[in-house]
């Protein structure tokens, strides 16, 4: 921070500053300057005086080649299949109409806000935000200093070089002295970890010491990977002369909690979780005065609070059970989630704890929201959340708001960064749904009276011309429908192209967040609907407990289920109706086309997992381990018998009458390594209807991206534009 560029001034220059000390002595005078030296100089005056560089730059970062003897002895399959790979994709490309993709990136960039800024707020000396420009791919992360606004962390500018580059965690010390940040180069997962001086320019490498390396789950590694295994998650110790982070075992699961003290450069092993099904997660309180380490699975965690180089446990793992704290006014706050039982306690010491509040009219709370700011906390509901619940902790009041314009249902999404000055009774927080562009809100928690700071209106774009309602289908599964007013046969006379898209995992929720791309579908006559389905989150524990394990074809048939009541209830038919899925939502796609081939005339799998006793029956695998307690060990029978009804790969039949199937992936992806849905693709092809020409299968296979696509927003909507024009090539 200012020490650190006060080093960079010359004696010379400081000493015509010493008349604002007030100090005849020309010793001591200096000496003030040195040690305290914004009490007299603005930290832009001192910005310009220092010898800073105008130009970060992050250290060199160079790959290092694979000397694996075995991947050179197969280097002539792995050409092979590369060129198999850019086959496809020539493919790929000639089904794409370039015109119509030009197009959609126009609709996709005008619902985007090109110029944003976040609200900003600060703990002591400085408030902090984040900005992106217009033109620019990634993010700037800024600070406020009196009238002064002076750029820390300048990410479009380090940015270049690199195909991907993902921030992780930014995170300023204590003291406001320095900032630690993490980026993902290829998205693989693994991140360099980094550090600088607030205002100085000289960035440098946390270099981490972990004898593990990562298991390389493909055999080709793209440009720009680098051997590193922090998971990118960091904290500053509260003193702020070291970092805590988190590094990934061989299959990465973030299992080591480490300490490096920047002034030894020495690293530590603070905490291992030994338990293979468990992941490490280390956070802050609002107070500032703890660090909070989770150890979860998707069910359940257990909580310690790190200090120095010891860690406690506060609360030990129970089953299905979550735990979720916040700490204020010397007092911690715990919400406490027993399956759907929801209580709210606070406690001097974790010890005794005392009951304040529980579920609220059967609604089931969503056990990530709990929010402390002030004298209140805050928490929104899960199932068709709609507004927010508001416990003032003083007078034991308990309120809600609701600003959502819309039926089926918004997000509430409280960010930390943005309420830094945590013992205010102001909550800063952004509201919307699929299709209404967010607002930020600053609510005044005690009146309930609030302003809107930022809200963006697209142009020629009105959210109210379009419906969005939440359906019921069954008892089991919901479902959000959205369609333009105008272009929506309310008679049902004539079917409407549709898209269904689905999850149904981990106890996941689809939240109802802004979706610059769904009204280009709308626009053109189509339904946009989302099941919700067992497996997921939206309806509770029960409704998760019930879509996973030895229950997991239910979500295949909820989602069937879905199909088949838009078909029954006229809002398409079969020949105009497509269904997608990501990820673990590509098995579902994967397994819904088996059991029912005839039902849809365009399938879509991204990015997804497809051969679940192939990659579960190795421990080794990425999520291997962990994943067991949502879909079952192989190695065990009763298991691997039941998966193998349900298991993509394993249930082609070249017979059956599958629907078109586009498949998308990407080389650097270490959630789901692009050989799952590579080797998918050669069984699948077979099938008679692409043999045939029948049908068309096709898959494009991106060479520089991970799990989540391309970083640079950019170039972002260009692949969704390509998605959308295959989507509108074969539904119409």
């Amino acid at each position: 921070m200012s020490l650190d560029l006060v080093k960079q001034i010359s004696k010379s220059t400081l000493k015509k500053y010493k008349k604002r000390t007030f100090e005849n002595n020309n010793t001591k005078s200096l000496a003030l300057l040195k040690n305290e030296p914004e009490k007299y100089i603005k930290v832009k005056e001192l910005i310009d005086l220092s010898k800073t560089k105008k130009h970060m730059k992050l250290p060199f970062n160079k790959t290092k080649k694979n000397k694996n003897k075995n991947i050179d002895k197969g280097k002539d399959e792995i050409n092979q299949r590369m060129k198999y790979l850019n086959q496809s994709n020539l493919i790929y490309e000639k089904k794409i109409k370039k015109p119509l993709v030009e197009t959609l990136v126009k609709e996709f960039k005008s619902r985007v806000k090109e110029s944003t800024k976040s609200y900003a707020s600060g703990f002591n000396k400085y408030r902090y935000f984040k900005e992106t420009k217009k033109g620019n791919n990634y993010i700037q992360f800024n600070a406020i200093c009196g009238c002064d606004v002076i750029t820390i962390l300048d990410f479009e500018k380090l940015s270049k070089g690199h195909e991907f580059f993902s921030v992780g965690d930014i995170v300023v010390s204590d003291d406001e002295q320095y900032v630690a940040f993490s980026i993902d180069f290829t998205g693989d997962r693994l991140h360099k970890l980094y550090y600088k001086p607030l205002f100085g320019d000289k960035i440098t490498e946390i270099k981490v010491k972990d004898n593990f390396k990562p298991l390389v789950i493909h055999d080709i590694l793209a440009p720009g990977m680098f051997p590193v295994i922090t998971s990118g998650n960091c904290q500053w110790n509260k003193d702020s002369t070291g970092v805590y982070y988190i590094t990934y075992d061989k299959s990465y699961r973030p299992y080591k909690l480490w300490y490096y003290n920047l002034k030894n450069d020495t690293h530590k092993c603070v905490f291992t979780e030994k338990n293979q099904e468990q992941f490490l997660y280390i956070t802050g309180v609002e107070s500032g005065d703890h660090l909070l380490l989770y150890s979860e699975s998707y069910s359940e965690n257990e909580l310690y609070v790190v200090c120095n180089d010891s860690v406690t446990n506060i609360f030990k793992r129970k089953n299905n059970v979550m735990y979720s704290v916040c700490h204020l006014h010397s007092t911690w706050f715990i919400l406490k989630a027993d399956k759907d039982n929801y209580k709210v306690y606070s406690s001097n010491n974790l010890r005794k704890l005392t009951f304040l509040f529980g579920n609220i009219r059967k609604h089931i709370f969503d056990k990530d929201s709990l929010f402390l700011k002030g004298n209140y906390l805050c928490l929104t509901y899960k199932e068709s959340a709609t507004n927010m619940m508001i416990y003032n902790i003083c007078t034991k009041e308990l309120k809600t708001f609701d600003l959502c314009e819309i039926g089926g249902g918004c997000t509430y999404s409280i960010s930390a960064g943005a309420n830094l000055d945590v013992k205010t009774n102001y909550l800063v927080f952004v509201v919307h749904s699929f299709l209404m562009p967010a607002k930020t809100i600053k609510l005044n928690l005690s009146t309930l009276s609030y302003e809107v700071i930022f809200e963006f209106k697209p142009k020629n774009y009105k959210f109210q011309n379009y419906e969005e309602k939440r359906i019921i289908v069954n008892s089991n599964v919901e479902m959000t429908v959205m369609y333009h007013k105008k272009k929506f046969d309310k008679k049902k006379l004539t079917p409407n192209k549709c898209v269904l898209y689905g999850y149904g995992s981990y106890g996941a929720t689809i939240e109802p967040e802004f979706d610059v791309f769904i009204p280009s579908l709308l626009d053109r006559g189509f339904v946009y609907c989302v099941g919700h389905i067992r497996g997921g989150g939206n309806k509770g524990h029960k409704s998760y407990e019930g879509g996973k394990l030895l229950n997991k074809i239910n979500t295949f048939k909820d989602f069937i289920e879905c199909a088949k009541y838009l078909i029954r209830n006229k809002y398409t038919s079969r020949e105009k109706l497509a269904i997608w899925g990501r990820s673990a939502g590509g098995l579902l796609i994967g397994s819904t086309i088996n059991m029912e081939p005839s039902l849809f005339n365009l399938a879509i799998l991204g990015v997804p997992f497809l051969d679940p006793i192939g990659v579960l029956s190795n421990p080794e695998n990425p999520l291997a381990i962990e994943s067991y307690r949502e879909w079952g060990n192989p190695n065990e029978k009763k298991v691997h018998d039941y998966m193998k009804r349900y298991s993509p790969q394993d249930n082609i039949d070249y017979k059956k009458k599958y629907p078109n199937i586009f498949i998308y992936s990407n080389l650097n992806d270490t959630l789901v390594p692009y050989l799952e849905p590579f080797n998918y693709y050669l069984k699948m092809k077979g099938a008679d209807v692409f043999t045939s020409g029948e049908r068309d299968i096709i898959m494009n296979m991106k060479l520089k991206y991970g799990h989540s696509q391309s970083s640079k927003r950019y170039e972002y909507l260009y692949e969704y534009a390509e998605y959308y024009a295959i989507i509108l090539n074969y539904i119409y």
